[in-house]
């Protein structure tokens, strides 16, 4: 995070302009759950990586070996100074022709010490799933596929699941989250 703070100050107001990057924010991939874990000091609980039923794919969820993607990508934001402000890790996995991709969501630091107008907060975004959550996952639906998207926040984790497939899959789609919702929440 720092080597990437110090090349965005290195940049003019016209190099800052154009730049693609976001100063602060680092992705890596793994090849593994685990191996994220290992990378960030601590592990994230994730039981679909131990699922039975469900095949690995990589990270968007696709075959593995798809485009050389890898199993996870993890990525994070942090200031200037090394406080890290949040963490997304993404695992992809496939129930047949269903893909599906969970993400962990963790904060670096209390919301409140955040205004809530000052950018995207892992945290914020957590509470407000808690306040505003419902009883049915949202549903979606394209031309192109179709989607179950359910968010869960445990702890100071906010874990997101999209399952998806074919427009005419609905029922394989519900069913697969179903499953993944009862492996991954068992109590």
């Amino acid at each position: 995070m720092r080597r990437r703070w110090a090349a965005w100050d290195r940049l003019d107001d016209d190099g800052k302009m154009l730049s693609s990057r976001i100063p602060g924010h680092c992705r890596r991939c793994f090849d593994s759950w685990a191996d994220c874990g290992e990378f960030l000091g601590f592990s994230i609980a994730n039981p679909l990586e131990e699922c039975p039923w469900l095949g690995q794919g990589t990270y968007a969820a696709m075959p593995l070996g798809f485009r050389d993607a890898f199993r996870v990508q993890a990525g994070w934001y942090g200031t200037r100074d090394g406080h890290v402000e949040w963490i997304d890790v993404q695992a992809g996995y496939r129930d047949g022709p269903v893909r599906v991709t969970a993400s962990a969501a963790l904060y670096g630091g209390p919301a409140d010490t955040k205004p809530a107008d000052s950018g995207w907060s892992v945290e914020l975004e957590r509470q407000s799933y808690l306040e505003d959550a419902a009883e049915e996952p949202l549903q979606t639906g394209t031309a192109g596929f179709f989607s179950n998207i359910a968010c869960q926040a445990r702890g100071p984790v906010l874990y997101r699941f999209h399952i998806f497939g074919e427009p005419d899959m609905r029922k394989e789609v519900e069913e697969t989250l179903e499953r993944v919702q009862e492996t991954f929440f068992q109590e």
